[in-house]
């Protein structure tokens, strides 16, 4: 059975987020620092979805969160354009949760810095692992998302 590429995408990755959640559920861990952790998780998850972008973007949701998150992105990609650094993009990924729980905290809101950093590491470090698990093989589940 031949699946898109869209649903390989969430069941991989939601399947890390059900896990991650369970193992920190029982070890006890407060529940608004792994609220947090999902946000650094699924914030970056978000903006490498397949083909949501173009969704977003289609619909004309001009006051949706989702175009902000992706119109910010964008801003920061233009704002720091340094392509030849491998390493960039996933910065720019977690810049924009950063700035999020800043405008939270400024806001009144009590939100935490650290288990956004560590979301977003388990997701770039997961996402980062695909990409070397399956290059050396010929075909991957994530073939439409990660360029070899």
């Amino acid at each position: 059975m031949k699946t898109s590429a869209l649903t390989r995408y969430y069941l991989i990755y939601l399947i890390e987020i059900v896990l991650m959640w369970g193992v920190m559920s029982l070890v006890g861990i407060d529940f608004y620092f792994i609220i947090f952790l999902m946000v650094g998780f699924v914030w970056p998850m978000t903006l490498m979805t397949p083909k949501l972008k173009d969704k977003v973007y289609q619909t004309g949701g001009r006051f949706s969160f989702l175009t902000v998150v992706y119109k910010l992105n964008h801003f920061l990609q233009m704002l720091i354009n340094k392509k030849n650094i491998w390493y960039v993009s996933s910065l720019i990924r977690l810049i924009s949760p950063l700035l999020f729980i800043a405008l939270v905290n400024i806001f009144g809101g009590n939100g935490e810095f650290l288990p956004i950093f560590i979301g977003w590491f388990l997701f770039e470090a997961s996402h980062l692992g695909f990409k070397r698990f399956y290059q050396e093989k010929e075909t991957s589940p994530l073939d439409d998302i990660i360029s070899p």
